[in-house]
């Protein structure tokens, strides 16, 4: 940046360190239930906590006007590195000389410091006076008062003035550490490029704005000249300020934290990239109401209307290095390609950013548009900042394709968004393909959508919850899962009477009307259904329940299963992290390689080149050799003849499961003949006799 700066800016004396020629805006925007940002505003007090005055190392904690959720904020800003020789003096500003300290805040109204500012110098070294000269700064929001780190939901930071002059003044550079986006004005006369350069302390800064113009732009009247970047939850950023020919003349830079500076840039509209036939979303860009985690979309200035609805994914020359559609998620993955299935319910988390009213759309019959009776799914639903799970149930009868399309929307006003097309005023639009299955869990040849036994456990979809409800938790809902409660007993097996236990696999598995459910166990046929037992009446039943006695012995223990964590439920199964992944193949836990980005470790996933030609059985996405449910029957396939295995030690034709006097231990029913209540009485004996002493003890005395 040249010495031309703001005309009318005024120094403000705060013993700041020495730092490279740079403005910036910077504004922290945070939002719980309130779209309103709050802008980072300093109120001219400054503390040199440790350190030397314009040396590395130095660090000041600055005062600010700002809160976040109820917590007054300071700014820690600490040189982590230093090649600047500028310390104080005059500078010649458009004309004017004025007075500048290394570091220090300057604004319009003296007791009103809004902009940072920074100025930079490179003395003679090694006989030369022509090296650039560079200062890195970190950054660190914390509570008024202390140096207790806060971090926030968004920092926005804009940077001024960035220009370029031939001869000895260089070009202006700001190297950044790791931002979500980075952003130029519609009209930039500034670049961006992706960098790998190593910092102080083990930073790497990744992103470059650059000074392109030769007009000596000025800071307040050029947007054109400023460059931006957002990170998202975080409390500490840092950035390198760099002239790279800097010479004998000093270079200054500004910076603010005020939300309006970084508003100027994020303009024009965002748009939807479903295929032409499903009209244009399009929605007047406003960073206080996005989807997303944060990041302010790119300005789309036509339309981006593609066959994969990723048309808006590249970035545009304003904004660089993020997904446009990032927002919706299914399993912890991004929902672009993801398979939904017929008459299932399925869990979609959409993030946002602000206080937003959200709608959603999705083109059940596949027929290019958005415009059918059941196809808005969502309609003005109130959202704010943070992860809104959404349920979605896909209807029975909607058409299956690999090619389906879902359009969200969010905007700031009731009924600007809840229409398919056109604008939505204030707000965010991102469109999706993903695929639309039948899905047939029980392999029986009848789609899940229409079959009223989806596991072939002879227990009614109705009864175990209809896709909503998922006992165990492994991703698999009850009415698909062969054990709801994974602890290792088949629900057919649990939901039999105690005394007629036998394997679903023994005939006559005939299903003569075709409904999925075997005739044996429909009534209307001339079959007996399954009783539900609920043994020891806690209103679970058996197949759902880990104990089904009550006797304080897991159901898998009293059949002899292995539960070495003591969970009640088998061991082969592990998801730590809940997204529906074995943690034998996460790559969250296996720190392995996922080339496709899904979660799944590229040793084990068939959709990995070098797994070419190996079975997936089940078609999970799996690879047989690491897959523990091999054939997509929802039961861990090492637990061989366990699952149809059931313990009955004394004959007597009740399960030990559902029998609190079984044989396995003294304790339990072994040996002496004493039941569990038996030992009771006598284990609880002593403290009754201790406790009659003491009360007869005090009535004594």
């Amino acid at each position: 940046m040249t010495t031309d700066g703001r005309p009318t800016c005024r120094s403000r004396h705060n013993h700041w360190p020495t730092i490279a020629g740079l403005l910036l805006a910077t504004a922290l925007t945070a939002f719980s239930t309130s779209s309103h940002a709050v802008s980072i505003q300093f109120d001219g007090t400054s503390t040199l906590l440790s350190g030397t005055d314009c040396q590395a190392g130095a660090q000041y904690q600055l005062g600010t006007t700002a809160s976040y959720k109820g917590t007054a904020l300071d700014m820690i800003v600490e040189i982590t590195g230093d090649d600047n020789d500028y310390v104080s003096g005059n500078i010649s500003v458009n004309g004017t000389n004025r007075f500048y300290e290394c570091f220090g805040l300057i604004s319009d109204d003296p007791g009103d410091p809004e902009l940072l500012s920074v100025v930079g110098i490179d003395g003679p070294d090694n006989g030369d006076s022509q090296e650039p000269w560079s200062t890195d700064l970190k950054f660190q929001l914390v509570a008024k008062g202390s140096t207790t780190p806060v971090t926030v939901d968004r920092i926005l930071m804009t940077a001024f003035d960035l220009d370029i002059k031939p001869g000895n003044t260089g070009a202006d550079n700001i190297l950044l550490a790791n931002p979500g986006a980075v952003y130029l004005d519609r009209n930039t006369e500034a670049t961006h490029a992706k960098i790998n350069i190593a910092g102080p302390g083990g930073t790497t800064y990744t992103d470059q704005l650059r000074g392109t113009s030769l007009k000596d732009c000025t800071p307040e009247t050029d947007p054109a000249c400023r460059g931006a970047a957002i990170w998202t939850n975080v409390s500490e950023f840092s950035f390198r300020a760099l002239n790279n020919k800097s010479g004998a003349a000093p270079r200054l830079f500004q910076f603010s934290f005020e939300v309006s500076y970084f508003r100027e840039m994020a303009l024009g509209e965002d748009r939807g990239d479903a295929p032409v036939s499903y009209g244009e979303g399009a929605s007047t860009i406003d960073i206080d109401h996005l989807l997303g985690a944060g990041l302010a979309p790119d300005n789309d200035a036509a339309s981006l209307a593609s066959g994969d609805a990723q048309g808006d994914d590249s970035d545009a020359a304003t904004s660089r290095d993020f997904d446009d559609d990032e927002a919706v998620s299914y399993h912890g993955n991004d929902f672009q390609g993801q398979t939904l299935y017929l008459g299932r319910t399925h869990t979609l988390d959409i993030s946002a950013f602000g206080s937003n009213k959200l709608s959603a759309f999705f083109d059940w019959n596949n027929d290019g548009d958005f415009g059918d009776s059941g196809e808005k799914v969502i309609d003005d639903r109130d959202i704010t900042t943070g992860k809104t799970p959404v349920e979605i149930r896909v209807p029975d009868d909607a058409v299956v394709s690999a090619n389906s399309f879902a359009r969200f929307r969010v905007c700031a006003d009731a009924d600007s968004c809840n229409t398919a097309s056109g604008s939505s005023g204030s707000g965010e639009t991102e469109d999706y393909r993903f695929e639309i299955r039948s899905g047939d869990s029980d392999q029986d040849g009848i789609a899940d959508n229409i079959d009223i036994d989806d596991d072939n456990d002879g227990i009614l979809d109705t009864a175990e919850g209809d896709g909503q409800v998922d006992t165990d938790g492994d991703g698999v809902p009850d009415s698909r899962d062969i054990d709801s409660d994974n602890d290792g007993l088949l629900d057919n097996l649990e939901a039999q009477s105690s005394t007629t236990i036998t394997s679903r696999s023994s005939g006559p598995n005939v299903d003569a009307d075709l409904d999925g459910w075997f005739d044996r166990y429909n009534s209307k046929l001339g079959g007996s259904s399954l009783p539900l037992p609920d043994t020891d009446n806690d209103g679970t039943p058996d197949y759902r329940d880990l104990d089904s006695d009550h006797d304080g012995i897991r159901d898998i223990t009293e059949n002899n299963g292995t539960d070495n964590n003591h969970d009640g439920r088998v061991d082969a199964w592990s998801d730590s992290d809940g997204d529906g992944i074995p943690d034998n193949i996460d790559i969250d836990s296996t720190q392995g390689n996922d080339s496709d980005g899904d979660g799944i470790d590229d040793k084990a996933d068939a959709a990995f080149a070098a797994n070419a030609g190996l079975p997936d059985s089940d078609g999970d996405g799996i690879v047989d050799s690491y897959d523990l449910d091999a054939n997509g029957d929802g039961f861990i396939d090492v637990l061989g003849d366990f699952a149809t295995r059931v313990i009955d030690q004394d004959s007597n034709g009740t399960p030990d499961f559902r029998e609190t006097a079984e044989i396995n231990t003294g304790l339990n029913g072994a040996g002496g003949g004493l039941g569990s209540f038996g030992w009771l009485l006598l284990l609880t004996l002593p403290v009754a006799l201790r406790r009659k002493n003491k009360s007869i003890s005090r009535q004594a005395s």
